[in-house]
This record gives structure tokens, C-alpha cells and sequence, in this order.
């Protein structure tokens, strides 16, 4: 869930490239192209945010050219409206990936509504997170072995549309899957170097990764619940979410940094009055941030530097 300061125009990034049929080129059919040697031209993957089309784009490599929708910070990917571009995109695509979970809902009416609907993954069933829980969390990108599962189904669906290419797509696959579960291995060590550690979370945003490090999360339900239905948090709920940072129960503060506002503001100054750790974390790969794998490594790395505050 995303409160925004502030809205700024959405470009969709990267080309979609679509595989035409002329004399002597590439065709639209990958297999009859290796067969004649010649070079089908990149699948086209559209995936409704930067998250996800980073996951495409390691599985994908070079035989891919992968759009995402919002990649700007300042967006609300729950309440986004697709424009005809990103409808036309999506109908040209050959494989969509979007987050599902109720996270971006534009996205899958948005394909449900195209004739023919085209190829999507739905990064929540492929995950194997059962959506229906109360209090489901939607930020499934937080949780690595969900992400595993994910580029695991990506490579599956491009390999079905270029045969000649599967072999390829199932190696990067590995590879990515293999990055994913070195950097939990280092998540639940550090977790393991600082046991019963509890953490306040601004929104649930970090679920996964708390959960990961075996950290325990001691928000309040009713401030988080507050936050989620973007509705205005009670004195009381605030009172006692900020009692527990400068009473020392939570050792860690962590941050949605796409959000802003004075319940935020007053969490993080008396986090950081109290010498509690701060952790900030975003919904999107930020700017600057070259891939996913190079964002949850910073993630790693802000938690180390959080802890090694409280030493």
C-alpha cells in the first residue's frame, strides 16, 4: 500500500520489440528461424513494474526486450490507470508478468480485458502464496523463494515461445536462482548473529524479508491495518507504535521510503532520537539501482548497517 507526496508523470521504459516476417529476415516463428539461420528478433515482455521486469530481463538476456510499466517511485500501482499505450504493449507482448495479490489489479483486468489475451504469469500463483489468507501480503517480491518460483515460470513460458532459446532461458534461470538463494543464506545468517530481535514496520511492505532474517515484527495490527486502508491512525495506535521504539522493544525501524507523511516523520525521528536503527525500503527497484538482485543486496546491506548502530 503506497500513500503518495507527490504523482509524476509514467513512462513506460525500454522498446517492445516485435518479431516481423520480411524476405530473408527473421520470422515470427523462432524454431523456423534456427532451422534457416537466421535471428529471431527479441521476445517481447511487458511487466507491470521495474520488479518484475528486472526477473524477466536475468532470465531473458539478450533474447528478450522487456518493457515495464511503472518504474517511478511516486506511482501508485494500486489505484494506476493503463493508458491505450500500455494496453497495445501488453496485446503485442508475448509473455505479461504482473504481481497479482490485489497489488496491481490495473494490470490483470487490464489483460483479462485484450482479445486474445496473451501469455501471463501472475507472479502470486506462480509463488505459490495462497492469496485467499487474511491479511495476505501482497509484496511478494520481498520473499525470495517466491521470486525463485517466478523466474523459474518465466524461463518456462519464453522457452515455449522460442524452442531454439529454452535451453538458454532454463540456464539463466538457474543461475538468477542460484544468486536468490546465496543471498537468503546471508539474510538468515545475519538474522541467526542477532536472535528475538523485534522490528516496527511503517507499512508491511518488508514482510517477507523480516520474516526471512527470523526477525519478529511487533507493529501494532491496528496501526498497520490503519495504514493499509489508508485511513488516518489513531493517537493511541501511534502512541504506542512509537513507545515501542524509545522503549528499546524494537531494536529496528523499517521504512517505506515511497511514503511519507508526519505519522512517518514522527516514527523515524523518534527512532533515530532513541538510537534505533532505521532500514529504508521502497516498492520499486529505485533509480540508480542497476537490477533486482543488486537492490536486495542493498536491502542486506542496510540491515547490517541498522544492527551494527545498536552494537
Amino acid at each position: 500500500m503506497i500513500r503518495i507526496r507527490l504523482l509524476l508523470p509514467v513512462a513506460l521504459v525500454g522498446a517492445v520489440l516485435l518479431a516481423g516476417c520480411s524476405s530473408g529476415g527473421p520470422t515470427a516463428d523462432p524454431a523456423a528461424d534456427a532451422a534457416a539461420g537466421t535471428t529471431a528478433a527479441p521476445l517481447s515482455v511487458v511487466a507491470s513494474t521495474n520488479v518484475w521486469a528486472s526477473v524477466a530481463q536475468a532470465v531473458g538476456g539478450d533474447a528478450v526486450s522487456v518493457t515495464s510499466v511503472l518504474d517511478d517511485p511516486n506511482t501508485d500501482p494500486h489505484s494506476f490507470e493503463a493508458s491505450p499505450r500500455v494496453k497495445l504493449a501488453m496485446s503485442k507482448a508475448a509473455l505479461v508478468i504482473v504481481n497479482g495479490g490485489g497489488y496491481d489489479d490495473w494490470a490483470v483486468s487490464t489483460v483479462e480485458s485484450l482479445d486474445p489475451v496473451p501469455t501471463v504469469i501472475d507472479a502470486t500463483s506462480s509463488s505459490g502464496l495462497d492469496s485467499s489468507v487474511e491479511g495476505f501480503n501482497e509484496h511478494v517480491f520481498y520473499d525470495l523463494t517466491a521470486v525463485a518460483a517466478v523466474a523459474d515460470a518465466i524461463a518456462g513460458e519464453l522457452g515455449t515461445a522460442d524452442p531454439a532459446q529454452a535451453g538458454t532461458f532454463t540456464a539463466n534461470a538457474a543461475t538468477f536462482t542460484a544468486s536468490l538463494r546465496g543471498l537468503e543464506d546471508e539474510l538468515r545468517a545475519l538474522g541467526a548473529r542477532y536472535p528475538d530481535t523485534k522490528v516496527v514496520a511503517t507499512e508491511p511492505v518488508p514482510g517477507y524479508l523480516i520474516q526471512t532474517l527470523g526477525f519478529t515484527d511487533v507493529t501494532p495490527p491496528s496501526f498497520s491495518a490503519a495504514v493499509e486502508a489508508q485511513s488516518e491512525v489513531s493517537v493511541k495506535d501511534l502512541a504506542d507504535t512509537e513507545g515501542l521504539l524509545t522503549s528499546g522493544t524494537a531494536t529496528l525501524l523499517f521504512d517505506n521510503v515511497q511514503t511519507g507523511g508526519p505519522v512517518t516523520d514522527r516514527l523515524v525521528a523518534a527512532a533515530e532520537s532513541a538510537g534505533v536503527g532505521v532500514v529504508g525500503v521502497s516498492e520499486m527497484i529505485p533509480a540508480g539501482v542497476p537490477d533486482y538482485l543488486t537492490w536486495m543486496r542493498g536491502n542486506l546491506a542496510g540491515v547490517a548497517t541498522a544492527l551494527g548502530a545498536q552494537a
